[in-house]
């Protein structure tokens, strides 16, 4: 799955929400070490320097090297297509959907240097590698799926306002008509969730 450390509160949101399609089959693998793509290579130009009794050609920096690093690496299954959604699926035939995607928050700000950089970069992938970058903000994505159980409850124990009016994975299940056994597994590893969660709370209060 990666060690990277999520920088944002939206990577782990993500990353939450793909541990249950995991569970559920619509994700069969995920990682968050992706590598890094080669956009451009470093660049140098030629400097004539003269010496006591000669002169020689040197290679001198002119430009760095750009680089793109994708948050996550995503194989989606085919119960992907019973899910309306605005993913952009590059590889149709093969038996797994491989996307990469990049997280964004919902209100980013002007300061915010990706609001520029992310577009361009997005463009020079697909244009050197036939690769399209999927942008993913989750509070717009989980309305497309289901909020993550487990993010759905704040440190006093009760339900965030932010996720109410969200899908709930267990419904998302049945109107999926799935089976039986994996509804009932999936539901068994939310409740345990929930239930740690709980507990670690108790234990920082009477701290």
């Amino acid at each position: 799955m990666g060690t990277r450390e999520l920088s944002s509160p939206e990577e782990f949101w993500f990353e939450e929400w793909l541990k249950e399609a995991k569970n559920i089959g619509l994700v069969s693998d995920y990682s968050r070490d992706v590598e890094s793509l080669v956009l451009s290579e470093k660049t140098t130009y030629p400097v004539e320097v003269k010496l006591k009794t000669k002169t020689k050609i040197v290679e001198k920096h002119l430009l760095h090297p750009h680089t793109y690093k994708p948050d996550f690496f995503v194989k989606f299954t085919k119960l992907l297509d019973k899910f309306h959604h605005k993913l952009i699926l590059s590889n149709r035939r093969s038996s797994d959907y491989l996307l990469l995607i990049d997280i964004k928050g919902m209100f980013t700000g002007r300061r915010n240097s990706s609001n520029y950089t992310f577009p361009l970069n997005q463009k020079w992938v697909y244009d050197k590698y036939g690769i399209y970058i999927n942008k993913i903000v989750p509070v717009k994505f989980f309305k497309f799926f289901w909020c993550p159980e487990s993010i759905r409850i704040g440190k006093r124990g009760k339900e965030l306002k932010t996720w109410l009016d969200y899908p709930r994975l267990g419904d998302i299940l049945v109107k999926l008509n799935l089976q039986r056994d994996v509804i009932l597994k999936n539901l068994e590893i939310i409740e345990d969730r929930i239930i740690l969660k709980g507990k670690l709370l108790d234990k920082k209060q009477k701290e």
